[in-house]
């Protein structure tokens, strides 16, 4: 028994809620997205580490050949509903690859929607959700006694803009979401009884690559205990640049934690990783980082709550 399971088990007893998060698997080829996804299940269920809920924070599909797209979706259904847990799911901006061809010609004709294929499928799987609308910037779901505020990148439902690395394209001056609308969110969040765990597909400003528009939420409040995200796969150093292999941050000025999760795939980033957050009975976070294709445990980070 190595370190990192000698201490999981450890505190075994004192685990009060445990989620798999999983993002970016990012594939436009169909075998390679079931490799590494096939790589990552068969080890997490190999951990026998039971969890309440999986978060999945994007980027489930790449390119524009929506044969493809639909069949690397109902790929992903089929090997994470065998699981039977509860999924979330937060759209990347790869799910809107499709469309980035028709920029100019955009929105689409009155009365026709995007597909936004990836979002489309999930959200009719049951127990698994996701924002209501693709045009939604957040949407909330609960782990126990903590809310979760989750942030997709999003889109208009016409095709009038969409989001991207936390920036608006097509007609960003049609973007109904101003500074004080996300501030307003900052608000909601304050006045949530109880902790909040925030989640999405971008950073805060102080994680990689982070989202100059998510950014518009700071300074975070005081019951924000920690921030999930993908995006910026690790190990990817085209993307990534020096800061490539960080996995945890914090936000920009404040004491609260970010970490990356990303990604599911190891043909970009370093390995097949994702991140099991345990929470414990004193509130304490355990954050370990598994890479599925070497059956390992790469990370372990344990934080305590914030102070009341």
């Amino acid at each position: 028994m190595d370190i990192y399971d000698q201490l999981r088990t450890g505190i075994a007893d004192r685990v009060r809620h445990r989620v798999w998060i999983i993002s970016d698997l990012q594939q436009s080829d169909l075998s390679i997205a079931r490799d590494c996804l096939t790589t990552a299940t068969d080890d997490f269920q190999s951990l026998d580490m039971k969890c309440e809920q999986i978060w999945y924070l994007g980027d489930a599909i790449q390119g524009k050949n929506r044969d493809v797209l639909r069949q690397m979706t109902e790929m992903q259904i089929e090997l994470l509903q065998a699981l039977e847990v509860p999924l979330f799911f937060a759209c990347g901006n790869h799910e809107f690859d499709p469309y980035w061809d028709q920029l100019e010609s955009l929105p689409l004709p009155k009365g026709e929607n995007i597909e936004v294929i990836s979002h489309e499928l999930f959200s009719q799987v049951p127990t698994w959700r996701s924002s209501k609308n693709i045009s939604d910037f957040y949407f909330k779901e609960k782990l126990g006694d903590y809310t979760l505020f989750f942030f997709p990148d999003h889109a208009d439902e016409n095709g009038l803009w969409f989001t991207t690395g936390g920036e608006v394209v097509g007609h960003p001056e049609a973007y109904p979401y101003t500074a004080e609308v996300y501030q307003a969110v900052a608000e909601d969040i304050r006045n949530t009884d109880g902790p909040v765990i925030t989640a999405g597909h971008n950073s805060f400003a102080g994680g990689l690559r982070s989202s100059p528009i998510l950014s518009q939420m700071l300074p975070l409040p005081s019951n924000v205990h920690a921030h999930f995200y993908g995006h910026c796969h690790i190990g990817d150093i085209h993307w990534g640049g020096p800061s490539c292999y960080r996995k945890l941050s914090t936000v920009d000025s404040q004491n609260i934690p970010q970490v990356d999760v990303a990604a599911l795939e190891n043909h970009r980033g370093d390995a097949v990783r994702s991140t099991i957050l345990e929470i414990y009975d004193d509130g304490t976070f355990g954050v370990l980082l598994r890479e599925h294709c070497r059956a390992r445990w790469s990370d372990a980070y344990f934080l305590a709550p914030p102070e009341a």
